[in-house]
């Protein structure tokens, strides 16, 4: 891997990670990313660095002509293999920030100037991960979705709202990151799904608030997006298979409905002829990883990803049975997926929240001022 720096970074506090899939989305969103960094650093009162992961072919003198100038500490990492976890991976050990913005190239901020006020809720609301509101160019909301494909609940402060999942643009403690790296096993989906399920169970909680104003800018350019370049359906398939296997996940729990509504909903209905009964078959077979019970057949046209997704995940075995070791290590809570949401857990989704602050200082105790 080789890597780039363009300025010097003297003990940023904040560092901004951002994963760019290519040249063409270099391109095509880049230079209004820095344009936005640009107003930032014109109204921050803290430093901040900047640090970009190349995740596919990019010329470096494309680069240097955009970077050229920027008044912030620049960081680029010519990762070049398409692997989504590996690469936000890479940008969180990178970093040399106390704090870290998650941001994807295609989240337009619209708002830059209201950063600053985030960072400061962040600092003293109870969450590990706070992640802003982000719309769609006609002003619909994207995130955090409803509560059927996305669990949540309030609690004490009205302006939080504390989700089963969080999504990008978000802020974050470095060690966070790092202590809880993603599954590298979701190379291309799901690798912020069984993030949030770990967080959680390791008794850190998930939020979103209004400000900043962000916006998804990227609905009419999804073929070149990094996450889209593959079969997203069989992807899709791997993730869920994945968290079947660590989590043994039974059909018809609650955390079974959430993930069947949120992801496999549309495709089991799209290629299945009996959704409902090739999803109980796909979790049971999850769950062991030994027989696929031909559920090939079950996906019709669709069979060819199935098979695909069934053999890297058995491939993947090992690397899921360490995966199981260090939830076991990671957890406070041993709670299915999603189980603080629960109307039933109420009384544990309390006890979380009244004890996150001192979790959170074992991360560190630094405070943005």
């Amino acid at each position: 891997m080789n890597i780039m720096r363009v300025g010097e970074a003297t003990s940023p506090l904040l560092s901004i990670l951002m994963l760019v899939g290519n040249k063409e989305r270099w391109k095509r969103f880049v230079p209004k990313r820095l344009r936005e960094m640009q107003e930032l650093f014109t109204v921050c009162r803290f430093s901040f660095e900047v640090v970009f992961v190349i995740n596919g072919e990019c010329n470096r003198d494309l680069l240097l002509q955009d970077l050229e100038g920027m008044p912030f500490a620049v960081t680029v990492l010519f990762h070049g293999i398409n692997r989504i976890s590996r690469a936000r991976n890479l940008a969180a050990e990178y970093a040399r920030g106390e704090f870290v913005l998650v941001w994807d190239d295609d989240d337009a901020l619209l708002t830059p100037d209201a950063l600053p006020e985030f960072l400061d809720q962040y600092s003293t609301l109870p969450v590990g991960v706070l992640c802003a509101e982000l719309t769609l160019g006609d002003g619909r909301g994207l995130h955090p979705q409803n509560p059927v494909l996305m669990p949540q609940r309030r609690w004490k402060n009205p302006k939080l709202l504390l989700t089963g999942m969080q999504h990008t643009p978000f802020v974050a403690r470095r060690s966070i990151l790092t202590s809880f790296p993603l599954s590298e096993v979701r190379e291309l989906r799901g690798e912020w799904l069984e993030w949030s399920v770990r967080l959680w169970r390791g008794g850190i909680p998930i939020g979103y608030v209004s400000t900043p104003s962000c916006v998804f800018s990227d609905q009419n350019g999804k073929g070149q997006s990094a996450t889209r370049r593959m079969d997203a359906f069989a992807y899709t398939l791997v993730s869920l298979l994945c968290i079947s296997y660590e989590y043994r996940l039974i059909p018809g729990t609650f955390a079974a409905e959430v993930l069947y509504r949120r992801y496999a909903e549309q495709g089991f209905g799209q290629h299945c002829r009996k959704p409902l009964e090739a999803w109980i078959r796909f979790l049971e077979a999850g769950q062991r990883l030994e027989d696929s019970n031909n559920l090939v057949t079950d996906f019709g046209n669709a069979g060819q990803s199935f098979q695909f997704a069934w053999e890297f995940t058995r491939q993947s075995r090992a690397l899921l049975d360490q995966g199981r070791r260090r939830i076991e290590k990671e957890q406070v809570y041993p709670i299915s997926p999603f189980g603080f949401f629960e109307e039933n857990h109420g009384d544990l989704f309390h006890h979380c929240m009244e004890n996150a602050r001192g979790r959170l200082r074992t991360f560190d105790s630094c405070r943005i001022s």
